[in-house]
């Protein structure tokens, strides 16, 4: 693990060595603005519960039943 965080400080130092006088940052390079879409629901995408629960193996009152899985230590 040493050996791995001392190539990580080496290439930070390296970086640190770089002239970058006079560059600008550089927060954002795609030159996009307000690439948001509004949180609407798409109903034609959407699943009824029955459509979701159609091929499951079992089920038990509009939900899946899957096998418990309970890993102990030891």
């Amino acid at each position: 693990m040493a050996e791995g965080f001392n190539t990580t400080i080496s290439v930070v130092d390296n970086l640190f060595k770089i002239n970058v006088k006079g560059i600008q940052p550089a927060y954002q390079v795609t030159g996009l603005e307000n690439v948001m879409r509004e949180d609407e629901i798409n109903l034609d995408r959407q699943l009824s519960q029955d459509q979701a629960l159609m091929n499951a193996k079992r089920t038990h009152n509009g939900f899946f039943v899957v096998d418990q899985v309970i890993e102990q230590d030891g």
